[in-house]
C-alpha cells in the first residue's frame, strides 16, 4: 500500500532474493517489468531468468482466457534502430542456440524481432553484419572488436546517422 506504482527494469536479471522484495512491497496489479530472456547476463550474479519466464507464461495464459483485469503480456518486438540486415542475423544467431534446453524457451515468431527502422529504406545499398566470435574471453574480445574498428576505420567505411541526413 505504500507503493502506488512499482517499475522493474531488466526483470530477467533479477534473482529470488530480488522477487522477494518486489513481492513484499508491491500490491495487486501495481508491478510493471520490462525485460527480455535473450539479454539476460547476470548469471554469476545468481540472477534467474526463470523467473521473467514464468511470469511470461502465466501472462500468455491469461491473455489466451481474455482476463483483462489480470496481469498482461505486451511483447515489444518491433526493432526501430537496426537495418534489416542486422534483424534477420539477430533472428538466426538466436533460432539456433535458444531453445528449451539451453534456455527454457524457444525462438518462435512470438520472441523473435522484426524491422521497424524504415528510415532506413531511403539509403538502399549492399550491407552485412559480421559475427565476431571471441573464445578467448573479455581481453581477446576487446582486442578483437578494437582491431576490426580500426580496420573499418583505415578502409573508410561510412556510418550511417540519421540524425545528419544519412551521411
Amino acid at each position: 500500500e505504500k507503493f502506488q506504482e512499482i517499475y522493474v527494469d531488466e526483470y530477467q536479471d533479477t534473482n529470488e532474493l530480488q522477487e522477494a522484495i518486489i513481492g513484499a512491497v508491491s500490491g495487486p496489479g501495481n508491478v510493471f517489468m520490462v525485460g527480455d530472456v535473450k539479454q539476460s547476463i547476470y548469471a554469476f550474479r545468481q540472477a534467474c531468468p526463470e523467473l521473467f519466464l514464468q511470469k511470461e507464461q502465466r501472462f500468455c495464459e491469461a491473455a489466451s482466457m481474455r482476463k483483462p483485469d489480470q496481469d498482461c503480456l505486451v511483447r515489444l518486438s518491433v526493432n526501430f534502430r537496426s537495418r534489416q540486415e542486422v534483424i534477420a542475423s539477430v533472428n538466426q544467431v538466436f533460432r539456433g542456440i535458444m531453445n528449451k534446453r539451453t534456455c527454457g524457451t524457444e525462438y518462435g515468431a512470438a520472441e523473435q524481432l522484426y524491422y521497424g527502422a524504415s528510415y532506413y529504406d531511403a539509403y538502399p545499398g549492399n550491407f552485412k553484419s559480421e559475427l565476431l566470435l571471441c573464445p578467448g574471453g573479455l581481453d581477446q574480445e576487446t582486442d578483437r572488436i578494437a582491431f576490426r574498428i580500426r580496420e573499418l576505420m583505415r578502409t573508410g567505411f561510412l556510418v550511417y546517422d540519421k540524425e545528419l541526413s544519412g551521411q
